[in-house]
């Protein structure tokens, strides 16, 4: 059975980069640093904690870019809950990260906002509310 989603990993084009904003900005924890090949490829990757089981794993070396859409297959943004969407929006401004979406109400009643990563990921910050339709769906 599936209890929950482990990690996400991006591969970055700058990984001293990415660590600032993830561990100085965002405050994520730096557990370890892993190196080996799988399938003749070598690799290396940085394992960062998000919260008690959740992680996010960085991949440095990526050279090519992929443009962002809405009818693009594939990845399209990491959502992070949080349980103060003010502090959230604070630490950006403090660390003058724009916003791509202010802070709002969306559609499905949370609060939230959205930024971008160094390489252009997106990031959804979302507060759930009591009338949030998460909430209201997942009695």
């Amino acid at each position: 059975m599936i209890t929950r989603i482990s990690h996400a990993a991006f591969i970055v084009k700058d990984v001293d980069r990415s660590l600032h904003f993830y561990s100085r900005v965002l405050g994520f924890k730096k557990l370890y640093e892993l190196a080996g090949e799988a399938k003749g490829v070598k690799f290396k990757s940085v394992y960062l904690q998000i919260s008690r089981n959740q992680f996010l794993e960085l991949f440095p070396g990526g050279t090519t870019e992929s443009p962002w859409g809405m009818q693009k297959i594939g990845f399209s943004h990491l959502c992070l809950e949080v349980d103060n969407l003010d502090e959230s929006v604070d630490q950006m401004r403090a660390n003058g990260i724009p916003f791509l979406i202010p802070p709002c109400i969306g559609q499905d009643r949370t609060r939230l906002f959205w930024v971008e990563d160094p390489d252009g990921n997106k990031i959804e910050f979302m507060q759930f509310q009591p009338d949030s339709m998460q909430v209201q769906f997942s009695q």
